[in-house]
């Protein structure tokens, strides 16, 4: 059985959610202790509750622990199965945090999968849906995934009550090298609302399209379905070998100018460094890429929840080697590959 302080390096749900994709991945049982002992609220939280009964679902698993509070988790999975599942955070949690917890063992399933997540589609300090579903599905099938998703309706915090669906099938990962972005194909920027004035979301794009000049046919502004009033800017740029997509929620105690114009500031710092993966994008591939057997990618200084994620990876997967090591032009190498 192996055992994991999840209160070292970045000490948050990162460990659980990770811990447990590994886990369906290669059937290995494990125990968490000390979980988000250095949080305000330590233990698991709702959503993590939900990862773990999803987790256990796919796969037959058992588990001791799963409630809200608990400071350890025991998790031993059976077989992963295919099917159709259905699983809902029930509050404003992470409903993408949930699928990326499932998907990378499904993906090695024996039959398709049809994963419907109800919950928050955009939160705070969580993968947004068009994130999710064009760079880090996108980068899925680099490696040879089959997997194609579609948002039903969003879930903006606080009320949340969206809901997606992801289709799975089953097909091996192939190793990857990512250290290009390639020739820019198109890019895009919304202003995604619902239940607000239209007026806040022209006023966002009012400021990409003075801060970037792209030409009108770039820009755009979208009325969503949802279970709440919300709101999200997202700039998408589609290049030959990557999707990149950086969002910013919307803060109704803020002018609109304010977090578009942070939005704009990220950009424009990361724009110039050339890398193709970002620091959000490089912890959540790092477990697809060590199923598919290795691989490298270009991205920024690895952060606190990329070295976490190397270090549970490590723990799971002793086999496969993770390195990482500046290239000298400002940006660093990842990569992975069998010892």
């Amino acid at each position: 059985m192996l055992t994991i302080d999840a209160s070292k390096g970045e000490g948050g749900g990162q460990v659980v959610r990770s811990a447990l994709a590994l886990s369906l991945a290669t059937g290995r049982a494990f125990v968490l202790e000390n979980i988000r002992a250095g949080k305000r609220t330590p233990g698991l939280g709702r959503q993590h509750v939900v990862a773990v009964q999803a987790a256990a679902q796919v796969s037959g698993g058992e588990h001791e622990g799963a409630q809200s509070g608990s400071l350890r988790l025991r998790f031993a999975p059976r077989r992963v199965q295919g099917g159709t599942y259905r699983f809902n955070v029930a509050s404003a949690g992470s409903a993408v945090l949930i699928a990326q917890t499932v998907i990378p063992a499904l993906l090695r399933a024996g039959e398709s999968s049809e994963v419907v997540v109800e919950g928050g589609t955009h939160n705070a300090l969580s993968p947004p849906y068009e994130f999710f579903d064009g760079s880090y599905l996108g980068f899925l099938r680099k490696l040879g995934a089959d997997v194609k998703s579609e948002i039903w309706r969003y879930g903006f915090m606080p009320d949340a009550g969206g809901a997606f669906r992801t289709l799975i099938t089953p097909r091996p990962l192939s190793r990857h090298e990512l250290v290009t972005r390639g020739r820019l194909l198109a890019r895009r920027g919304a202003a995604k609302f619902a239940k607000i004035s239209r007026g806040i979301a022209d006023r966002e794009v009012a400021v990409l399209e003075k801060r970037f000049r792209w030409g009108a046919s770039a820009y755009g502004v979208d009325e969503v379905e949802a279970g709440g009033g919300g709101n999200v800017v997202v700039v998408t740029l589609r290049y030959t070998h990557v999707t990149i997509v950086m969002t910013q929620l919307g803060d109704r105690e803020l002018p609109a100018e304010t977090f578009t114009s942070a939005l704009a500031d990220r950009i424009d710092q990361f724009l110039p460094s050339d890398v193709p993966v970002d620091a959000f994008l490089a912890d959540q591939i790092l477990v697809p890429l060590a199923l598919a057997g290795g691989g490298s990618f270009r991205t920024v200084e690895p952060t606190a929840h990329t070295m976490t994620q190397i270090d549970v990876l490590h723990a799971f997967l002793p086999e496969i080697e993770v390195k990482t090591q500046p290239d000298g032009r400002g940006a660093w190498i990842v990569s992975l590959a069998p010892r």
